[in-house]
């Protein structure tokens, strides 16, 4: 009968530990932002390029920690030595660059190393992985040009912070390097520009898509595309979209072309699958061989731009919502053949 009243009493009191957590504390943001081990769960707001530092922690030791980005956004965070990362290189994360955006660390320890585990992009309503509403596309300029080593293209309206920017850009010269920045940051004279993998570096020409979150410039926006390693006579273009929301990349992906013609969709990107819903997909083409004559969206594509620039360069933007998570190309129609064409689509979540 003792004991099975102490067992009683053991279950009975273990109730109020298993139930109540620990009270989530404020880190000091600085350089150096130090976490004690004795507050496992903490937040902190980053307002610069900073470095964690766990004190304190013995084997066993577990923790969470929220890492908020500030108003400007694009902070990073190195995480201390002996650290593993769970699906991520070199014990590195990346945290969501835009303003103000929240990511979920997670942290045990075995006496010797840290290993890490983390949910990106946490929203109010939705977001990071589908599900709330769909970013809304804001604008799109495109501009062309055959000489130089560079090209310019100026949105028509304000950029302002916090907005999400996706560049197309191509020229019909093989092993170019490419670069792209703006004048949209104040506070650095340039946004940084993210190249998004797996564009060519070809025979007939060479192309790239590039991303970042706009600065604090409220006014005139322009982007610069420039090049080296070029010869002859370049024919360059640029396709630029600015959409709202959280700026979450889900996929991308880009088709080049020869002679393609002009049956309905036959200029197409390759297909990409979205990972969750309400994703908002940004399609662009363009003709590096100055073809000439005008391109239309594809099936089901909303119409955004069409623009066509000296010695007959032509581009052109376009966008869908795709409400489900499925398979999806960026498709256009032309009134002419492309001798050569680069194509590409970028789909972003919530």
């Amino acid at each position: 009968m003792v004991l099975r009243l102490l067992l009683v009493l053991v279950c009975i009191l273990s109730i109020p530990i298993l139930a109540f957590g620990q009270a989530f504390s404020t880190l000091t943001d600085g350089a150096t932002v130090t976490w004690p081990a004795s507050s496992p769960n903490a937040e902190v707001t980053l307002g610069g390029n900073r470095t964690l530092l766990i004190t304190g922690a013995t084997n066993g030791w577990s923790g969470t920690l929220i890492a908020k980005q500030d108003a400007t956004g694009g902070r990073s965070l190195t995480l201390p030595s002996h650290s593993y990362v769970n699906s991520a290189g070199a014990g590195a994360i990346t945290l969501t660059a835009t303003a103000n955006a929240q990511d979920e660390l997670t942290v045990s320890y075995d006496g010797t190393n840290f290993y890490w585990d983390y949910a990106k992009n946490y929203t109010t309503s939705g977001g990071g992985g589908g599900g709330g509403t769909a970013p809304s596309f804001l604008q799109s300029k495109a501009c062309g040009n055959n000489s130089g080593s560079s090209l310019t293209c100026t949105f028509g309206s304000s950029v302002t912070a916090g907005q999400n920017i996706l560049i197309g850009v191509s020229i019909n010269i093989s092993s170019s390097t490419l670069t792209v920045s703006d004048n949209c940051n104040v506070s650095s004279g340039s946004d940084t520009y993210t190249a998004l993998s797996g564009f060519p570096t070809g025979t007939n020409g060479t192309g790239g898509m590039y991303k970042a979150t706009a600065g604090a410039n409220t006014s005139s926006c322009t982007i610069t595309f420039a090049w080296t390693g070029s010869t002859g006579i370049p024919i360059s273009t640029i396709a630029l979209a600015t959409f709202s929301g959280s700026g979450v990349l889900d996929v991308t992906g880009h088709n080049m072309q020869i002679a393609p013609g002009t049956a309905v969709n036959a200029v197409t990107s390759n297909a990409v699958t979205t990972t969750g819903s309400n994703d908002l997909c940004v399609g662009w083409t363009s003709d590096i061989s100055g073809s000439g004559g005008q391109a239309s969206a594809g099936t089901n594509f909303a119409w955004t731009l069409g623009a066509q620039g000296v010695s007959g360069t032509s581009m052109a933007t376009e966008y869908f919502v795709q409400v489900s998570a499925g398979s999806i190309t960026a498709d256009f129609t032309t009134n002419y053949t492309f001798t050569s064409s680069l194509t590409g689509i970028a789909c972003y979540e919530p």
